[in-house]
Parts: C-alpha cells; structure tokens; sequence
C-alpha cells in the first residue's frame, strides 16, 4: 500500500526559499538539489516511518525527519488517510526549527 505525499504550505514555502537562494548562486546546483528532495521524499510513499521520530527539548512530537544532504525534511504520517505531510526542510546548520501547533 502506497501513501500519498503531500506538500504542506509551510513546506513548499521553505523549499522555495532554499531553491531560489541557492539557484541565485548556482542554477544547476539549485536544481539537482530538488530532484534529490522529492527523490528522497518520494520514499516516504512506500516507507512512511522510515524516518526518525523529532523530538523537542525532550518531548515526542507527531513529526519525523528524514536527511538529504544538509536538509533536514520534517514530516507527518496520518495513517488513517493513508498519506505524509511534508512539513518543513530546514537546513541542517540552522537552529531548530518550530512548527504550528
């Protein structure tokens, strides 16, 4: 059984603002890093939880993260709509992120 992704706002917002960065500098670079974001995020259709659990100064939270290169990608399962919710991609030097309650 396949899950569906599913790009939140806040996620494509925070790709977008890595890709256009990035491509500003170097467009080829830009681009071969969001294949290999929806590659790795493609995963997630038949691997959901493959993904570590995303705890916050100690507590359990409803994300997951899985890595590409520097990019962290934060995600949700929602196992009764059988899909992944792309949260958020933060790259991996900056501070953690915060998510909408």
């Amino acid at each position: 059984m396949a899950f569906k992704v599913v790009w939140t706002q806040l996620g494509e917002v925070s790709l977008e603002v890595i890709y256009e960065g990035l491509a500003a500098i170097d467009p080829d670079a830009a681009d071969r890093l969001l294949e290999g974001i929806f590659d790795t995020t493609d995963v997630l259709k038949s691997f959901p939880y493959i993904g570590a659990r995303w705890e916050r100064r100690g507590r359990r939270t409803p994300y997951r993260e899985v890595q590409y290169q520097r990019y962290r990608i934060f995600y949700r399962v929602d196992d009764a709509q059988e899909t992944v919710y792309i949260i958020r991609v933060w790259h991996s030097s900056r501070d953690e992120p915060t998510f909408p309650e």
